[in-house]
């Protein structure tokens, strides 16, 4: 893959900007739309839509469109719970998911809201080597810190342009060999939220451009 000038880590949206690398997002209702994708594209269970009755056949179709080459992440993935099943049968599904990006080795896409606890909890109990990035992130330091100290990845979006807003904070704390930036269903562009990363950072928009990598 030649080097881009933006990468966008985790999107909803079609991009036809040749200068971006725009990691398009399905789940498990979304099963013709990825098959049509051209990629580079993600697919997982998203939280919201795991239902038991439909398990055994959106697994399936996971597994077998995982492996096309198209497919550069697993995901997204992950707990919420404000919306979806039970956290328990979450927590299982979202381990099945850590277990398929390491046969497929493909770095994971993570969801979580207000579901720290057992995310930490679920990704110790894995102890996988595969790349994990939590998107959308814009929690506290501390929180930063925890997952840091489990070797993810972090994903900043749209909330970077809200001034004072804990995104910014932790996206200023956090290493920048551990960032990424994302348009995910928004409207703004990746290239104003990078625009803003390098003022909030203090740094050129080349300097930061070449800052961030997909897992190299």
């Amino acid at each position: 893959m030649p080097h881009p000038l933006y990468i966008d880590i985790h999107t909803h949206l079609f991009s036809p900007d040749p200068s971006v690398w725009a990691v398009r997002s399905f789940h498990q209702q979304e099963k013709q739309e990825a098959a049509h994708d051209a990629g580079p594209l993600s697919i997982g269970l998203h939280p919201w839509f795991l239902e038991a009755a439909n398990l055994e056949n959106d697994w399936t179709w996971l597994e077998k469109e995982s492996a096309r080459s198209e497919v550069v992440a697993i995901g997204e993935t992950g707990l919420d719970r404000m919306q979806g099943p039970d956290l328990s049968f979450q927590e299982e599904i979202f381990l099945r998911h850590i277990r398929l990006a390491e046969a497929r080795n493909k770095p994971l896409i993570i969801h979580c809201v207000r579901a720290w606890e057992e995310l930490e909890r679920v990704i110790r109990q894995a102890n996988s080597p595969v790349p994990m990035v939590l998107h959308g992130f814009q929690k506290k330091e501390d929180v930063l810190e925890r997952f840091l100290s489990l070797g993810l990845y972090f994903s900043f979006g749209a909330a970077l342009l809200r001034e004072g807003s804990t995104a910014q904070k932790a996206f200023c704390a956090a290493p920048l060999n551990r960032v990424f930036l994302e348009t995910d269903d928004g409207t703004h562009p990746i290239q104003s939220i990078y625009e803003k990363a390098a003022t909030l950072r203090g740094m050129e928009l080349p300097e930061l451009i070449e800052q961030i990598h997909f897992f190299n």
